[in-house]
């Protein structure tokens, strides 16, 4: 079987690009090639991208290039007739895109990854001109795909009402976690110190944990984005300040977004602020370096379809306190504590139980560790694999 994967998006380690799509992506990918090395794949690159780095893949998998334009719509109108054009001499069995949208006009199998459909319920958490993908390319390849991937229950409801798509079309695989044992073999350059770019009030983390030393901290780990609910969260471990006893700080991770500019304001006219510490885009390394150190992670934010961070947290026996959002809920089950984020005083009454009370957070770090043992990225890869040789066979 030829099979086609769109890896413009995927998680470049070595110059700190991608988040969430990016790396599950790069993770379902790893372990396509742990397990399949019969099929041949075809694997689209931006130009500019070091592949050697993936030193994964075996001789199945076949490194090509696709220079992607930027330009206004009608250039970008353009891309896609030669898109579809370059695929279709590919005469591929199954074509797969990882992150929601199709080469227009293309006929062949295909299947497409949706991880949530927020920008349509909140256009206002996203960056502007975002037209042709909302309102052409994602409904367009939604509709015309063979089969279509959804990372939770949520999503596939959401992808369900928003574009009328029969359940039969639609298929739940769930992404995966690093156990601690996974993480120690991580080999690709997740592991090496790059020279950061440069962010607003960036801390080195390093010098940050020679800084506070002993001390407690909590830890958020985030692209800088509206629907990631920071600035409630800054206000609610103000308001938590106030009746706990110990010094504790706020650990900020995660590259910029979009429309942050609120956030750091709110850590600048913090009175709190010497406890707020932003360090930026973390390597793996450092990201379960922080994650094993934190007493909570908290991810509050305001929808996701998925929330792969609090997974790696539980990984690594650290209490999550999330937000009661419907894929935060079916994707942690029992195993969070959860409260509404948009209630201020929720967030910080619900970080003061989990550092004050031992006993429950013992139960949330024994209730995490069981919760992770159910998503694998071996699993999600054979569950994908399956998806292809339906695909094909259609």
């Amino acid at each position: 079987m030829r099979i086609g994967i769109d890896c413009r998006q995927i998680w470049n380690p070595e110059k700190y690009e991608g988040a969430g799509v990016a790396h599950y992506l790069f993770f379902l990918l790893k372990s396509l090639a742990k397990i399949d090395q019969q099929n041949d794949y075809f694997l689209f690159f931006k130009r500019g991208y070091d592949t050697t780095q993936l030193t994964f893949l075996t001789s199945n998998y076949h490194r090509m290039t696709w220079n992607p334009s930027h330009g206004n719509r009608l250039v970008k109108f353009v891309e896609q007739v030669h898109w579809r054009s370059a695929l279709k001499k590919m005469k591929l069995d199954v074509f797969h895109s990882p992150a929601y949208t199709l080469p227009l006009w293309y006929t062949g199998a295909s299947i497409v990854t949706v991880h949530d459909l927020a920008i349509y319920t909140h256009p206002e958490w996203f960056p502007e001109q975002q037209w042709l993908s909302t309102k052409v390319l994602v409904p367009r390849s939604i509709k015309k795909a063979t089969h279509i991937i959804a990372v939770s229950d949520t999503t596939k409801k959401e992808i369900e009402e928003r574009f009328h798509i029969p359940s039969e079309r639609i298929g739940v695989i769930y992404e995966g976690v690093l156990s601690t044992k996974d993480f120690s073999g991580i080999s690709v350059g997740e592991q090496q110190t790059f020279d950061k770019k440069h962010e607003p009030q960036q801390e080195s983390i390093q010098t940050l944990l020679e800084h506070i030393k002993d001390q407690k901290y909590i830890l958020s780990v985030n692209t800088l984005e509206p629907r990631k609910n920071m600035t409630r969260l800054i206000q609610a471990f103000e308001h938590m300040q106030h009746s706990h006893p110990e010094p504790l700080h706020f650990i900020i991770a995660g590259s910029l977004g979009w429309k942050y500019e609120e956030i750091f304001r709110a850590m600048k006219n913090s009175p709190c602020k010497q406890r707020i510490h932003y360090v930026g885009y973390i390597t793996q390394e450092e990201k379960y370096t922080l994650l094993r150190n934190a007493v909570v992670f908290v991810c509050v934010s305001l929808w996701e379809g998925f929330g792969l961070s609090n997974l790696e947290a539980m990984s690594c026996d650290t209490p999550v306190l999330a937000s009661h959002i419907p894929a935060f809920r079916e994707v942690l089950g029992d195993a969070a504590y959860f409260v509404d984020p948009y209630d201020v005083k929720a967030i910080a009454q619900g970080l003061q139980e989990l550092l004050t009370n031992t006993k429950l957070r013992r139960r949330y770090q024994q209730f995490g560790k069981k919760r992770t043992q159910e998503f694998s990225w071996q699993q999600c890869a054979e569950q994908t694999l399956r998806i292809y040789n339906v695909c094909r066979d259609q």
